[in-house]
C-alpha cells in the first residue's frame, strides 16, 4: 500500500544492544500493512510522526536511537545504495494525534535535535526474503544524547532530509502501519515474500477483504500462481506466534528444507484444513467465517496455502503466509503523520491520522 507521499530510511552506526521496543507492537513479529516514502524515497522534505503515550510501554525510560525497516510487501524488489542529509528532532508534547495540523511549526514546540544534520550513507539491500517475517532495517540512528521518556505526553519525532533539488528515488520505501482515518478495525499483512514452487510463478496469498478482518464477518483471500486447475489447500492456525510445535507445525517461520522444500517456510499451524481447485489462470479465491462467538478481539490468525506440484521432488508448493489480527490492532487513532515536501512550512496534505512508520526504539 503506497498511497502516502514520502521517502525512506537509512543505515548509520550500529546501536548498542539495549532494550528494543517496536511500535506499533502488532508489527513486532510481522510487517506493517503500508509503506511510506519519507525520508529516503524523496531527497528533500520533512516528516512529523506523533505517537501517543498509550502506545509506549510503561517501562520505557529513555530512547537512545531509532531504527526503521523496509516494507515486507509481497514482491518488494532490491534497493540501491544512496545517501541523504538527515536531521532528527524529538520531544514530548501534550498534543494528541487528532490535534496535529498541516503547519509544521505549530506541531513543533519543545523539540530538540537528537541527530544531525549529517550525511548518512544507505547501503544497497536485497529483496525481502521468502522466510523473513519482517524486512531488513534501512534506517539506524544513534541519538547524540538519550531522550528521557516522561510518564505522560505524546512522543513527537521530526525527520528532515535536505538534499536539493527535490527528486524521487526508485526505491527506499519504509515499512508502515495504517488504520485508515484512525479507525482500528483489525490488521492483515503478508508473512514472507512469496512462496516456493518448481515453476516460475510465485505462489502468492493476498488478503482480499474490503475492510480489515472483523469478527462476525468472513475473511476473504486469494491465492495466485498455482497450476491451472490444480488442487490447492488452505491451512488456518490460531495464535501462530505462541502455538505449540507439533507433528504438523514446526514453528512460526520455520524452514521446510528438511522436507525437501529449501525455499519454503511455515507460517500457519494446521488447526483447520480445506481444499479447492485453482482456476484456469491458477487462482483460487476462498474465505472462512470469523464468528464473534468463537473468537476474541485482538486474536491472531495465520493462513497459508499449499498446492500440488507435479514438477517438484516433494509434489508440493507452498505460499507465503497471511497474518490477521481480528477487530483491533491496538493502534487506531493514537498516531499521526504529517508530510511536507521540499522546504514548505505547511503540508499540502491533511495529517494522516492512524498512520505511522514502524519504529524500532533502542531504550
Amino acid at each position: 500500500m503506497r498511497n502516502f507521499p514520502f521517502a525512506t530510511w537509512i543505515a548509520a552506526a550500529m546501536l548498542p544492544a539495549q532494550t528494543i521496543t517496536v511500535l506499533p507492537a502488532v508489527c513486532a513479529h510481522a510487517p506493517g500493512n503500508a509503506a511510506i516514502a519519507m525520508p529516503l524515497h524523496w531527497s528533500q522534505g520533512t516528516m512529523q510522526v506523533l505517537v501517543e503515550r498509550a502506545l509506549l510501554p510503561a517501562a520505557l525510560s529513555q530512547i537512545n536511537g531509532i531504527r526503521m525497516r523496509r516494507p515486507g510487501v509481497l514482491g518488494e524488489p532490491a534497493y540501491g545504495a544512496l545517501q541523504r542529509t538527515i536531521t532528527v528532532q524529538a520531544g514530548f508534547t501534550t498534543v494528541l494525534a487528532g490535534q496535529m495540523v498541516q503547519a509544521l511549526a505549530t506541531n513543533r514546540p519543545g523539540l530538540v535535535t537528537v541527530f544531525g544534520p549529517a550525511v548518512v550513507a544507505i547501503g544497497a539491500s536485497a529483496p525481502h526474503g521468502h522466510g523473513d517475517a519482517t524486512a531488513a532495517e534501512l534506517f539506524d540512528v544513534l541519538f547524540t544524547a538519550p531522550l528521557p521518556v516522561p510518564v505522560t505526553g505524546s512522543l513527537l519525532l521530526e525527520f528532515t532530509v535536505n538534499d536539493p533539488p527535490l527528486s524521487v528515488d526508485a526505491g527506499n520505501w519504509v515499512d508502515a502501519f495504517v488504520a485508515q482515518g484512525g479507525v482500528d478495525a483489525g490488521y492483515a499483512a503478508p508473512l514472507g515474500n512469496g512462496g516456493c514452487s518448481s515453476w516460475s510463478a510465485s505462489l502468492q496469498l493476498d488478503w482480499q477483504g474490503s475492510s480489515p478482518p472483523l469478527r462476525g464477518t468472513a475473511a476473504a483471500l486469494q491465492l495466485t500462481g498455482a497450476r491451472p486447475a490444480g488442487i490447492v489447500f488452505a491451512l488456518l492456525g490460531l495464535d501462530p506466534l505462541a502455538h505449540p510445535v507439533n507433528g504438523s507445525f514446526f514453528g512460526f517461520g520455520s524452514s521446510l528444507a528438511s522436507f525437501g522444500l529449501p525455499d519454503c517456510y511455515q507460517w500457519a499451524p494446521a488447526d483447520a484444513l480445506w481444499s479447492g481447485t485453482a482456476s484456469a489462470a491458477g487462482a483460487w479465491s476462498f474465505g472462512f467465517a470469523l464468528p464473534a462467538s468463537a473468537t476474541v478481539v485482538g486474536e491472531q490468525v495465520a493462513v497459508q496455502c499449499v498446492a500440488a506440484d507435479t514438477g517438484g521432488g516433494t509434489g508440493l508448493a507452498v505460499s507465503n503466509g497471511e497474518f490477521l489480527v481480528l477487530d483491533r490492532a491496538a493502534v487506531g487513532n493514537h498516531c499521526c503523520t504529517v508530510f511536507a515536501p521540499g522546504t514548505v512550512a505547511v503540508s499540502p496534505w491533511l495529517p494522516f491520522l492512524g498512520l505511522m512508520p514502524v519504529l524500532v526504539l533502542d531504550g
